[in-house]
């Protein structure tokens, strides 16, 4: 975990060093459009304006939502109708933009240590949300995280959660964890995660878990 949190603080060091009214991360995807180009693949990473308008957006009014890797804020700008919006992530960066930024009452920010919610009250969580984020977290930190997103989670609450998976080419080709369906499957039936949905249509570089969805999505 000590090496994912190396990996990724050069994302951290980069938000210091761009305008306040700038959001980073559209390179991964962009929730108004339907492709998003990967320049490192040639490929596009898929469909982000689906996550929004059908997973996220409907389901916000008047429920607590977290998001695991909140970077900057690229999603959380969606989610001002939520009542209370839990922002998680490895570096406090993007807190502090997302404070100058937003000056919404709702905003709520956790620091966690890489693979624990520990700061986040027990069933509390309407909505768990996270994409592009955990897509390089080694399987025990990704199993630990399963265990507290049970945790937080309310009794119907939904989650939307982006995973690596051997199933999918391009997070192999990526250098994504080698996480398999099976253990997917596995993490779910350990920590008692029902009514989920792996979803391998919206996004090419990986899967979504879905929870609490309509099953046809």
């Amino acid at each position: 975990m000590i090496e994912i949190a190396r990996q990724w603080r050069h994302y951290g060091d980069a938000i210091e060093n761009v305008p306040i009214d700038t959001i980073l991360g559209y390179d991964y995807g962009d929730p108004d459009h339907e492709e998003t180009h990967d320049v490192s693949t040639g490929t596009t990473n898929g469909n982000y304006r689906k996550i929004k308008n059908e997973f996220l957006l409907p389901f916000l009014k008047n429920k607590t939502i977290m998001e695991v890797g909140t970077f900057d804020g690229k999603w959380i700008q969606f989610f001002k109708d939520a009542d209370k919006i839990i922002c998680v992530d490895l570096f406090d960066n993007g807190f502090t933009r997302m404070r100058e930024r937003w000056k919404w009452s709702n905003l709520f920010f956790y620091k966690t240590e890489g693979r624990e919610l520990k700061g986040i009250d027990s069933e509390s969580v309407d909505i768990i949300f996270s994409i592009d984020s955990l897509v390089r977290t080694d399987k025990d930190a990704l199993k630990d995280y399963f265990k507290e997103f049970k945790r937080v989670l309310k009794k119907d609450g939904k989650m939307c959660i982006h995973l690596p998976c051997t199933c999918s080419a391009k997070s192999l080709i990526k250098g994504f964890t080698d996480l398999t369906e099976d253990e997917i499957i596995a993490y779910c039936n350990e920590f008692k995660i029902e009514n989920y949905k792996i979803n391998k249509n919206t996004i090419t570089h990986g899967v979504l878990l879905l929870v609490n969805y309509d099953q046809t999505t």
